[in-house]
């Protein structure tokens, strides 16, 4: 028995070793893998899901896996704006009237609504929740994956509620983020509300949470996300807020940071959020739990032009100059890259997708 327990511990040992070496190994050169040609690629766009990558642009949705096309449908999209969420991703067009709804298999729907879109978001399950407006008013919808309107609308008269900046929904779908923003007398505000369509059963409204204190400070609110269905944060130029919902108890508790200098970008990972801020000691990289407390705190370059992340890494690009570091802040690759890419995110554990403009490149870190 004690041989058994023994052995047990060895190999947990051995594998917390591994994987320590495994997150904090320094890689000193790439393979080139794949390479694809898509068409025109300036204006294209590439985005990590849970098992693969999309590229949208060039007239097209490309799903890829390991560098590898899998499907690629024709589209009518200019200027296309996009939400993802586990192997879920929406797209619309700027100034359009229709959502395409998509996974690994391919395009699930067209939403078709009658008004401009100016906004969307998409839940893990496919709920797709759309903001359109008219003159003189703002209408957030539901539909699920397949292109059926859920009977749930939030509708606002924008003379009293401000104009819906951003939106973001809970991952179970349940619940609402909407950033507003106003004017009166010249002078603009925001205001964050939390809406909770179960809690509709009582009140019509579904509003659980408003908080309108962003004034004082001269705070513009920039976007929020959902962390979990529980923990939210709303992104502003100044300050950011941490909020946790309570559903049992009807109860939001909400931790303010501040800082100094309006961050350069900020960063969703599965479970946390990031700032990239200029500061006195260079840029600055800052990973947050969901209660607001700081996870970790790093310099990163101090000039990028793109940056991606995973769920465990973090890449910028100046041209062809590429860094990658662990999100605990170690760096792991520092090199140049052959082509100068346009837009470029990670496909897999240590693997990247670049666009360079006439190819997409699939690179392997070594």
């Amino acid at each position: 028995m004690r041989d058994a327990l023994l052995f047990i511990a060895i190999i947990s040992v051995l594998a917390l070793f591994a994987l320590f070496y495994y997150r904090n190994y320094s890689y000193t050169t790439y393979s080139l893998d794949t390479e694809t040609t898509l068409g025109a690629l300036s204006g294209t766009r590439i985005y990590q899901i849970d098992s693969g990558n999309v590229i949208i642009g060039g007239d097209t949705i490309t799903y890829m896996e390991n560098g590898i096309t899998v499907w690629s449908t024709p589209v009518d999209l200019k200027k296309p704006v996009v939400a993802v969420n586990g192997d879920f991703f929406s797209v619309y067009d700027t100034g359009g009237y229709q959502v395409y709804v998509c996974d690994t298999t391919g395009i699930l729907s067209t939403l078709k609504v009658s008004r401009v879109i100016h906004g969307m978001d998409i839940a893990e399950n496919g709920v797709v929740a759309v903001f359109t407006a008219s003159d003189d008013s703002a209408y957030i919808s539901y539909f699920d994956r397949y292109g059926s309107r859920i009977p749930v609308e939030v509708k606002s008269v924008l003379s009293a509620t401000g104009y819906p900046m951003h939106l973001a929904i809970s991952p179970d779908a349940q619940k609402l983020l909407v950033l507003y923003y106003s004017t009166a007398n010249g002078i603009g505000e925001s205001r964050l509300v939390l809406y909770d369509f179960e809690k509709g059963r009582e009140d019509e409204s579904y509003i659980v949470y408003s908080d309108d204190s962003f004034y004082d400070s001269g705070t513009l609110l920039l976007q929020g996300k959902f962390l979990d269905n529980e923990h939210i944060v709303a992104v502003g130029d100044k300050q950011t807020e941490f909020l946790y919902y309570d559903r049992k108890k009807k109860e939001v508790s909400d931790v303010t940071l501040d800082y100094g200098s309006q961050p350069k970008s900020v960063f969703f990972t599965a479970d946390a959020f990031g700032i990239l801020s200029m500061q006195e000691e260079g840029m600055v990289c800052t990973l947050y739990e969901p209660d607001g407390s700081v996870r970790y705190r790093f310099n990163a370059p101090a000039e990028y032009q793109l940056f991606t992340t995973d769920r465990e890494s973090i890449a910028f690009l100046n041209a062809s100059d590429l860094t990658v570091y662990n999100l605990s802040g170690r760096k792991r690759y520092e090199g140049t890259i052959v082509d100068q890419p346009v837009s470029f995110a990670f496909s897999g554990k240590r693997s990247l997708l670049f666009n360079t403009g006439s190819l997409i490149e699939e690179i392997t870190l070594k």
